[in-house]
């Protein structure tokens, strides 16, 4: 291997551990020393023969001013590595190893769940290995998180998709692109907004985070770290929902459930900006407050009225065209007395810890439907477009973020406050910063 290194001069030199199978693989990351003394070039074909049995790492040096990109080769092969200029410093070295298609940088702090069981107790702050991007993902470099009910969900252990223990949780993100697979087409450097690998544990409540590159979507210059990363879901969300789903008209009157969690806020502003009259349900005079100034016409204060005779109140009688319902449980299924004929309840999440719970005869009585969304069931066409025009809605300033921030370090109170209800809007998390 020396011999296609040219000179060596290890103590200048950043360690990595260079096995028989990279696969392709592009990164911007740095490795921890700024005395190196010349660029790398590029090294082709360190180990000839696919067929050459796999054996552990050994370690190499070799000089390099610039971050590696170590793109594809056979399998059995060492790939090409070429150097690409630095985006930002690393404090840790770089570990490459044997395993066709990985590698696997140094440790880097993330917010880890390790057993099952309230946000409080479950989540520690933790040193884990650098996450690496397969075919298809790319790295981020997170600049900010958002904090929505299913990350409490998943630290609980009651959401649809579990990860294995242990594993980062952390839906919604907005990052810098600093790493890629192969097959994606983003570039390096870019920033966007992004829902996380959450799933298979490779969540966004880290430094950095996996995510495909097809739930990756475009972040206007415009738009600060901290809104994009509320944006994405929230918004997406409602717009499935109320246009997909429902299909709301101008002149329409929509009750809306949990107005003052992050679901609700992006529910009001978007029903309002299409011409909807927003009928918004929360607890306490703070939460009512905050549905008011998104410009809801009525606000009901669950918490001191009864929310079903306060709706039927508040539309003379007549009820609500639509009820976006991320709440579920009983209180979900007590509006439905509030539909007009041929009204429609979107379930969209169960906050409560269950999905609403309905008397089907009032349905029936009502040519009413309840009407499942699902953020995750269309293509990338259909989600581009949405973003799109949610895009030109925030450009014009028919919507915005509800956001309260906090440190990386109080990560484990912002999801508190989330599944304890307590939360206003969403709960952002800065990163980039954190150290």
């Amino acid at each position: 291997m020396a011999a296609g290194l040219g000179t060596v001069q290890a103590n200048v030199f950043t360690e990595l551990w260079l096995g028989y199978s990279l696969g392709e693989y592009t990164s911007t990351r740095g490795f921890g020393t700024d005395r190196i003394a010349a660029s790398l070039g590029s090294i082709t074909d360190l180990n000839a023969t696919s067929a050459r049995p796999r054996r552990s790492p050994r370690p190499c040096w070799w000089p390099m001013r610039s971050r590696p990109t170590l793109a594809n080769g056979p399998p059995g092969r060492a790939a090409i590595v070429r150097g690409v200029s630095r985006l930002a410093p690393r404090r840790h070295s770089t570990a490459i190893s044997e395993a066709w298609g990985t590698v696997a940088f140094a440790s880097v702090r993330a917010w880890q769940v390790q057993r099952n069981g309230p946000p409080c107790d479950v989540l520690r702050l933790v040193e884990i290995s650098e996450p690496v991007p397969s075919s298809g993902e790319l790295r981020l470099l997170v600049q900010a998180a958002a904090v929505g009910m299913p990350d409490a969900f998943l630290c609980r252990g009651t959401y649809a998709f579990n990860p294995t223990l242990p594993f980062v949780p952390g839906q919604e993100v907005c990052g810098i692109v600093d790493a890629v697979g192969t097959d994606v087409r983003i570039a390096l450097g870019t920033r966007v907004m992004a829902v996380t690998n959450f799933y298979d544990g490779r969540g966004g409540f880290a430094e950095v985070a996996i995510a495909r590159a097809d739930a990756c979507y475009r972040v206007p210059e415009t738009m600060s770290d901290v809104d994009a990363a509320s944006f994405r879901i929230g918004f997406s969300t409602a717009w499935i929902g109320l246009v997909r789903r429902a299909a709301l008209q101008a002149g329409e009157t929509l009750l809306v459930l949990g107005g003052a969690g992050g679901s609700g806020v992006a529910a009001i502003q978007l029903g309002l900006a299409l011409g909807a009259r927003v009928i918004a349900v929360a607890a306490g005079a703070a939460k009512c407050n905050v549905c008011a100034q998104l410009g809801a016409d009525v606000v009901i204060d669950r918490a001191t009225q009864v929310v079903p005779d306060a709706v039927l109140e508040a539309s003379g009688g007549l009820g609500v065209d639509v009820v976006y319902d991320p709440v579920g449980g009983s209180a979900a299924g007590a509006t439905l007395r509030c539909l007009t004929r041929g009204g429609r309840l979107l379930a969209v999440g169960f906050a409560s810890g269950e999905w609403v719970l309905a008397d089907i005869s009032v349905l029936v009585r009502r040519n009413a439907s309840i009407v499942g969304v699902y953020a995750g069931g269309l293509t990338r066409a259909e989600n581009e477009a949405d973003h799109e025009a949610l895009l030109a809605l925030a450009g014009n300033g028919q919507l915005k973020s509800v956001a309260n921030v906090m440190s990386f370090d109080a990560l484990s109170d912002a999801v508190d406050a989330v599944d304890a209800g307590n939360a206003i809007g969403k709960m952002v998390v800065r990163i980039a910063d954190s150290g």
